[in-house]
């Protein structure tokens, strides 16, 4: 996650780096957002890599900070905002608010 922050904040690109290896922090905020798109077969960390991967592959880590704030506003465990949410449109668990 370093990486990915110097690399915004400075607007620079570590090309020689393998950014295909660069997962999200699985946190409480990525798995559930993951999950409940529909993207995630559960609520594993594994499996919100794994999602995360097939979602960009060539860089994983680039969703980590968007479904992080997606998950910290709008996608509580307890009392989501769906209807406030971007992502409410395709989101598949949208029902449960």
């Amino acid at each position: 996650m370093a990486v990915l922050l110097i690399e915004k904040a400075f607007q620079v690109r570590f090309d020689d780096l393998d950014h295909t290896t660069m997962d999200i922090k699985p946190d409480v905020h990525t798995v559930r957002v993951l999950y409940r798109l529909g993207v995630s077969a559960g609520e594993k960390q594994q499996h919100a890599i794994d999602a995360a991967r097939r979602i960009s592959p060539s860089y994983p880590g680039l969703l980590d900070a968007p479904l992080w704030v997606v998950g910290r506003q709008w996608c509580d465990a307890v009392s989501p905002k769906c209807s406030e949410c971007p992502l409410t449109d395709i989101c598949i668990k949208r029902n449960i608010c």
